[in-house]
């Protein structure tokens, strides 16, 4: 009896993944073409709601008819039904009346040999939609290291803790990034604009203006990072590829930085946020 009803779970099991592989396939795709901007780690707690919600309506099907490839085959159809609809040309009223005249079929016409092979034919179309997209993921993870900040050779000097004499009270630091903004000669030659009073009150703040500072990078990301880490990157070719696209190594540098590892071995908390434009 135990050896049977393990047997019914594993199966339902397996008719259930036919409907969540549909539901990732999708997702899975859509991060494939956009993993140089985004973690890994951002996959899982989709993936994990899509086999919530696969199971909770494989489970309402199974409730009704109590059969579970039957079940399986109509939670797969309403799966494609809302997560494929876009990648045709079709009205949603004519797409989900194409959809609705196969539920009613499945139901109508169904017989426990037929839905079974329906089922099957649904798990290897979606088990080949699953495959390719993981597959490259797969091979782009393995390929591109996971940098950080203290990962070795990265950066061409190393940086020593600085002390702080005993009684001294640390100073809070700031750091604000105004992305975009240009030099003073710059926007006077080609903007016309003279920014010469806001740089005044910056000075008498007791502020240091560089008259002809100059980004090492085009990118704000690589800038930040730059600074954030108070070195150059010129080995991240070396160790990324000439040819990389992915992004987020220098991602990860700005979060995990060295500035921030020094200061912390000095006590201080390091509070990290993005402005919010005005309401």
């Amino acid at each position: 009896m135990e050896a049977s009803s393990g047997v019914a779970a594993l199966r339902h099991v397996g008719l259930i993944c036919i409907p969540f592989l549909l539901a990732a396939a999708p997702l899975l795709s859509f991060y494939r073409d956009n993993q140089t901007e985004v973690e890994l780690g951002a996959l899982w707690w989709p993936l994990f709601l899509l086999a919530l919600i696969a199971a909770a309506v494989y489970g309402l099907f199974w409730l009704i008819f109590r059969d579970g490839a039957e079940a399986s085959v109509l939670a797969s159809l309403v799966t494609v039904w809302f997560h494929f609809y876009g990648d045709y040309n079709w009205a949603l009223w004519a797409w989900t009346l194409v959809f609705a005249v196969l539920g009613a079929l499945v139901v109508v016409l169904g017989r426990p040999r037929v839905l079974g092979a329906v089922a099957l034919g649904l798990a290897i179309w979606a088990v080949v939609l699953v495959v390719s997209p993981t597959s490259k993921i797969v091979r782009y993870e393995r390929d591109n290291p996971g940098l950080s900040s203290s990962y070795p050779n990265v950066w061409p000097t190393s940086l020593a803790t600085p002390t702080v004499p005993s009684g001294v009270r640390k100073q809070d630091i700031y750091i604000l990034c105004p992305d975009d903004y240009a030099r003073h000669d710059v926007l006077a030659h080609y903007f016309h604009y003279d920014n010469g009073a806001f740089l005044r009150q910056l000075e008498r703040r007791g502020f240091v203006v560089s008259p002809e500072s100059r980004s090492p990078y085009s990118d704000s990301e690589s800038n930040i990072a730059a600074e954030m880490n108070m070195d150059y990157l010129t080995r991240l070719p070396r160790i990324l590829g000439s040819r990389s696209e992915d992004s987020r190594p220098v991602r990860r540098l700005i979060q995990d930085n060295r500035a921030s590892r020094i200061l912390k071995q000095l006590g201080y908390r390091y509070i990290r946020g993005w402005p919010t434009a005005p309401s």
